[in-house]
Formats: C-alpha cells, sequence, structure tokens
C-alpha cells in the first residue's frame, strides 16, 4: 500500500516553493481556455438580456403595402389563377373575414371560403378565357378600382365578351377585405382591344 498521502505531499511541495510557484502558475491560470456555456435553447450570437424598454426603430416596424401595392397582387394573382382555373391562387389574395359581392344584384358572399367558392363555380362553367386587366386606379383610403376585360369560351364551346370593373378595398398586409363587381356580358367575342387600347 502507498508510504505517503498524495494530498499531503502536494500540499508540502506547495509550501517548499511558495513565491516562485505561484508567480509562474498565475499566467497560466489566466491562459486557461474558457468554456462558454449557454443556457438550453439559446442559439450562438444571442444575447439573453431582457428587453431594454427603448423605442423600436422605425424600419423594424412591419411595412404596410399600398393600396397600389395591393391592387398590382390582386391583378397578378388573378391573371395567374384565371388562366389556370386555380381558384385557390385567386382566394388567397382575400381576407379570412372579407365580404365577396359578384355584382350589384346577387348575394354577398362571406370570406375567403365564400370568394373562393364562387371563383370554383365560375371556372366550371368554363373552357378557356383570355383576358385583359387595366392599370389599377388607387385612393389614399384602402380602395381600388380595376378595369378588366375578357373573351371566355363556355365548356360548350360558346363564346361570350365580359367587361366589367372590380372596386376593392385592402386591409393593411395587402389583402381584399371587400369586392364589388360591376360588369356586363354579351355573345360573341367582341376582342379585347377596346381595353387595350386605354391601358398606358
Amino acid at each position: 500500500m502507498p508510504t505517503a498521502h498524495p494530498c499531503r505531499d502536494r500540499a508540502r511541495d506547495v509550501r517548499d516553493d511558495r513565491s516562485g510557484d505561484r508567480r509562474e502558475r498565475a499566467p497560466q491560470r489566466d491562459q486557461r481556455p474558457r468554456v462558454l456555456v449557454r443556457p438550453e435553447g439559446q442559439a450562438a450570437g444571442r444575447s439573453d438580456r431582457r428587453p431594454s424598454g427603448r423605442p423600436v426603430a422605425a424600419h423594424a416596424v412591419e411595412r404596410v403595402v399600398t393600396p397600389l401595392e395591393g391592387a398590382r397582387a390582386w391583378v397578378a394573382a388573378w391573371s395567374d389563377g384565371w388562366g389556370r382555373h386555380d381558384a385557390e391562387t385567386i382566394a388567397a389574395r382575400y381576407a379570412l373575414d372579407c365580404t365577396f359581392r359578384s355584382h350589384p344584384c346577387r348575394p354577398v358572399a362571406q370570406g375567403r371560403e365564400g370568394a373562393g367558392a364562387w371563383v370554383r363555380e365560375a371556372f366550371a362553367d368554363e373552357r378557356s378565357a383570355r383576358f385583359v386587366f387595366g392599370d389599377p386606379i388607387a385612393s389614399p383610403d384602402g380602395r381600388a378600382a380595376v378595369e378588366y376585360r375578357a373573351i371566355i369560351t363556355a365548356t360548350d364551346g360558346a363564346e361570350s365578351t365580359l367587361a366589367g370593373t372590380t372596386v376593392l378595398r385592402f386591409d393593411d398586409t395587402g389583402l381584399v377585405v371587400d369586392h364589388r363587381d360591376y360588369w356586363a356580358i354579351i355573345d360573341g367575342d367582341s376582342g379585347l382591344a377596346p381595353l387595350q387600347e386605354a391601358a398606358p
């Protein structure tokens, strides 16, 4: 068995060389690598400090979508969705609690689901459509008007010309909260030229 106690031997060595050994060991302690222990779930580079309560910078606030931007996004969604008969792409531009009036004398459809249902029903009667949208006219109060014209081929092959204007109101995220359509339709192909000529 051991004849000396390792702890007492270590203590004696330290006392014998107290002055020199301490001076040599001091910088060694400072040079030891430090291990940073982060709380579980905290990512590198993130601080766990509480918010200071200072005002948030203006650029950090979510940007409001203007009525003109919302209207252009609406035109883009209809141009894409109508061409492919994809009602979901169109419905995504409407707020969940929107109101959708497809004609002044027809009942109002409620919500995104109601808007999507109307679009799907309209597409069910179409074989194809050619269409053009005018440049939106926007108002600072959240509204915009968009003129459109379309040549529609029904599932039975009959053609008709649809011309109208949609009046829209948007929320701050650019989604439609109110849709009002005003339109007329005649038999036959009257062309898209009248609206195309008026477009800038």
